[in-house]
This record gives C-alpha cells, structure tokens and sequence, in this order.
C-alpha cells in the first residue's frame, strides 16, 4: 500500500504555511483543467506553487455529492482518490504546461486515510492537499508522463495521502494506442453489455443508479455494469471505462464480500495495464489482495477485472470490520 507522501511535520509547515493561507475556496479551478464538465464535480479551489515540483492545492468537499455522499457523518472516503486524480492533472496542465486537449491515462492510482479521519461537521469540509511531483518524463519539450505524491492536512495534521502515476498523450499518440488496444477495431459507439444490478443495500450503496457489479455467481465473480447516463461516472464522453468507476466497482465487490458499510473504506490501489473497453463484458474476480501489514479490524480483498481473457486491472481495497 502506498506510503505517506511526506512527512506530517513538512505537510503540516506548508499547509500551515504563508503559501497555504494565500489559497480561496470561493469558487472551483477552471473545470477544464481537472478533466470535469459540471462545476459540481470539482473538488480543488485554488492552488499555487511552493517550489521546485512541489505545489499546495485547496480542497473543498461539498456536504452533499452526487455519488459521494456522506454517510453517518462521515466523508465519502473516495473522495480522496477524485481529489487526488484532479490535482494531478492540474499541477499537469498549470504547472508543468501539458497542453488542452491532451489525454489523460492513468497508470496506478494508490491512497489511504484514517479510519476515524473523515468525520465531517455541519458544512463543506476545507482542507489542503500538499502535491509533490517527481519521475517527470518529458518527450522533447513537452511533459509526457509523472508522479504525483499527494498529502492531505487539516488542522495543522494529516489525514489521508496517495501516489499517481499518469501519462499525458497527445490527441495524435492516444488514437493510435487505442487502435492499438482494441486490436485495430475501430470504437462503433457500441453501448456497454446490459448487466442486471445487485441489490445496492448489498454493496452499500442506497439507488441502482449508483451500483456498477452485477450479482455473484457460484465462483464468486460479479459482472462489471457500465451505467453511461450516470452523471458522476459520465460526467464528460469517453471512450472507455473511467478510472473512478473501477474504483467504486472494486468498493463495491469489497462491501459485498465482507458484508461492511462502504463509508468504511480506509484504502485501496489498482494498477490499470490495460484500458477497460466499454461495449465489451468484463468480471471482476478475487486475487490474492497483496503483501502488507494491516490491523486486526481492516480486512483486504484483492481484485482483478479481466477482460477478453486478460487482466485489464488488478488491485485491492481495505475496509474496516
């Protein structure tokens, strides 16, 4: 599992800092340069450079979401993984010059909060994320490729942090990639393969608007659902399934199989080697969840997403018993 971008005590002296205390949460970034088409889904406010490759972002996480919503008090816990996903393309395209119009792929997505950590009060919940980039890979003049190491700090501590591989492929390089990934078959705008939806109280969540797995069957496995009129998930078109509903979907197979309010997820990570195609059916299956050393009340389920035969991703998700 990912470890803490930095310190406590250097999060806490930048977010505490006169860079930090410079930052608004009036209004939301430009929406273009967080990948989102409605104001509603942005979660960064404002942002500024520190140094060299290091850059403090302000969060502001609404009291009500459109799928990550609060429940008994508490934050939606994937809310750091979009907070995360939205600084990185930022500090990309403001601070590193990665052009409009460039995609976006994400390569590994990793992140952990404290269990008790995202008690929330009454309103919107402000804190600062403090974003360090590294492993920057550049193809000439242009940035092609990062890291981004995010911490998040509240009240002088943090709470939560995760890492971010991604690559920034111009339109020209991603069209032949995805020709590539799809075997040279062209993207017909096909619609997804129709996936009856488990029963949401079954994988905590509340509307079958909101549940992306279809029931178990005997091995265990549960059929990816792809809902395209959803406005969180689909907020702008693509051409394959986004990163974040992979992520809900490994949540939500978690939930099912140790029978845990999703509010209770701590972490999660997952390594994407290859794009999940949208009209094609794809099972998500138990892995082995990984090394690592956990606490007696988090439980870790390994995921795989598989794919025409391959695994398309692979990763795991801790909850709290």
């Amino acid at each position: 599992m990912v470890g803490p971008a930095c310190c406590p005590q250097s999060c806490g002296a930048v977010a505490d800092g006169v860079f930090a205390a410079k930052l608004s949460y009036e209004s939301t970034v430009p929406r273009h340069l967080v990948h989102r088409a409605a104001v509603a889904e942005v979660v960064l406010t404002d942002w500024s450079p520190v140094a060299r490759h290091l850059f403090v972002c302000a969060v502001q996480w609404p009291v009500g979401h459109l799928l990550y919503g609060r429940r008994a008090g508490r934050l939606d816990p994937m809310l750091v993984a979009e907070a995360i996903r939205q600084a990185g393309i930022l500090v990309a395209h403001a601070g590193y010059g990665v052009s409009d119009g460039h995609h976006f792929v994400m390569r590994r997505l990793a992140w952990r909060c404290a269990p008790d950590a995202l008690r929330a009060p009454a309103g919107p919940v402000e804190c600062v994320c403090v974003v360090r980039v590294s492993e920057v890979v550049r193809r000439g003049d242009m940035v092609g490729g990062l890291r981004v190491d995010v911490q998040f700090c509240r009240d002088g501590g943090h709470f939560a942090a995760g890492t971010g591989w991604v690559s920034c492929l111009s339109p020209q390089v991603y069209r032949r990639i995805r020709a590539r990934s799809r075997g040279g078959a062209p993207d017909q705008g096909c619609p997804p393969v129709e996936v009856p939806a488990a029963l949401p109280a079954s994988v905590g969540r509340e509307s079958v608007r909101d549940v992306v797995v279809g029931p178990a069957d005997d091995a265990g496995a549960r059929a990816l659902r792809v809902p395209l009129d959803h406005p969180g998930f689909f907020d702008h078109p693509v051409d394959h399934v986004p990163g974040m509903l992979l992520f809900e979907a490994m949540r939500q197979y978690a939930v099912a199989a140790h029978g845990v309010d999703s509010a209770r997820l701590v972490a999660a990570e997952a390594c994407f080697p290859r794009f999940v195609e949208l009209d094609r059916p794809c099972r998500i299956e138990p892995a082995p969840p990984g090394a690592g050393d956990s606490p007696a009340f988090i439980r870790r389920a390994g995921v795989s997403l598989v794919q025409d035969g391959r695994i398309a991703v692979r990763g795991s998700v801790a909850v709290t018993c």
